[in-house]
């Protein structure tokens, strides 16, 4: 729980930096926005009731698909982004604030890489909009390997960053 707790900090955290940037200042948008995190909201509620792995495995695509969308954006507007300021709700989070829920949601470690005691290393300079664009696709990778091993295994940190992989299909039954 206090996993989930802190990716959705995190997700939260996002979107304070997107409203920051503007994102919230169409109220069409706005509205819109809304009506589909609230019925996203309930349709994933309802999956996890019917079948938890399933709840899961959707959110898996989810947060796949933004790490892609977050990957194409900032390698296209790369320049741009390098010559735009760090807004301050995001030097807040990610280099000002406490890190314990920005460490907590990180489970997934190289184990070549772990430090005892220590959830994350990754903890970001900030020196422009790139570098947040960056960190919230990183984070988007952190969730998917989350999801990933609670799918597959069960058990959020089953196994090394190194070895995660996307869930695949189950095969469909043989007809008799």
């Amino acid at each position: 729980m206090r996993t989930h707790y802190a990716e959705a900090d995190n997700e939260l955290h996002h979107l304070l930096i997107m409203e920051s940037l503007g994102g919230n200042s169409n109220i069409i948008d706005r509205t819109l926005a809304q009506t589909m995190a609230f019925f996203y909201y309930w349709y994933v509620i309802g999956i996890y009731t019917w079948n938890e792995p399933a709840a899961y495995h959707l959110s898996e695509l989810i947060e796949d698909h933004a790490f892609n969308t977050y990957s194409k954006f900032t390698a296209e507007y790369e320049d741009r982004l390098k010559k735009e300021p760090v807004p301050d709700v995001a030097r807040k989070y990610y280099e000002l604030d406490n890190p314990f829920l920005f460490d907590l949601f990180c489970t997934v470690k190289n184990k070549s890489e772990q430090v005892e005691g220590k959830y994350s290393e990754r903890r970001p300079q900030l020196e422009s909009l790139y570098d947040v664009f960056v960190n919230i696709r990183d984070d988007e990778k952190e969730h998917w390997q989350t999801l990933c091993n609670l799918v597959q295994y069960d058990d959020m940190n089953a196994v090394d960053a190194s070895e995660v992989q996307s869930t695949t299909p189950a095969a469909p039954a043989a007809l008799p």
